[in-house]
């Protein structure tokens, strides 16, 4: 009797685990969405090109003496977007990549690209850091999802870079060699469809 009392305990236990956890998510989803406020985002024209500087202006004394950036612009229209968004989405990627490049313990460098791609802005951050495994490749857009012991991609950062992506119509992709680095591609239309 004493044995089964105990499996019954345990259960409950991880009954109240799971649930704790589901808690958890659900308040990690609402912070995401109170945080990103897209509903209340003003659509209108906007350079990409000055989110993105906007972004390495903010982070310059991260970035100073340690990190080499290489700007390849190329010519783009303004596009309907929400910039304030746009904001947050690059800052949260570059301060990725400037995380992935400390972990990294070796001298960085962050390459940013833009162009136009068949009607779409395309913009990829490219760095030389440790690089994501690739068994978390599928994950890192996941609220919640965190690697223990590396810092890049865990927290909120990641999943609102998709909800911004996203709420703009467009995409993000991830390409990562473990060790190597890591390139993320933007891809966002000149007007968000609806």
């Amino acid at each position: 009797a004493a044995a089964v009392q105990r499996i019954v305990d345990a259960l409950d236990s991880t009954a109240g685990q799971s649930q704790a956890a589901c808690e958890r998510i659900s308040g990690i989803v609402a912070n995401l969405k109170q945080f990103a406020r897209l509903d209340e985002a003003e659509f209108q024209p906007a350079q990409v090109r000055d989110g993105i500087e906007s972004a390495l202006g903010l982070l310059r004394h991260q970035l100073a003496g340690r990190i080499e950036v290489i700007r390849e612009f190329g010519e783009l229209p303004e596009i309907h977007c929400a910039p304030r968004q746009l904001n947050q989405l690059f800052m949260n990627l570059l301060e990725n990549a400037v995380e992935a490049i400390r972990a990294a313990a070796r001298p960085g460098v962050i390459r940013l690209r833009t162009r136009v791609e068949a009607g779409a802005v395309n913009i990829e951050i490219e760095e030389n850091g440790i690089g994501i495994p690739p068994e978390n490749l599928g994950k890192i857009f996941d609220p919640g999802f965190t690697t223990k012991g590396v810092r890049v991609g865990t927290g909120l950062g990641l999943p609102i870079c998709y909800q911004i992506v996203e709420a703009h119509g467009g995409r993000i992709e991830v390409e990562s060699r473990l060790g190597e680095g890591s390139r993320f591609t933007v891809t966002l239309p000149m007007r968000r469809s609806g």
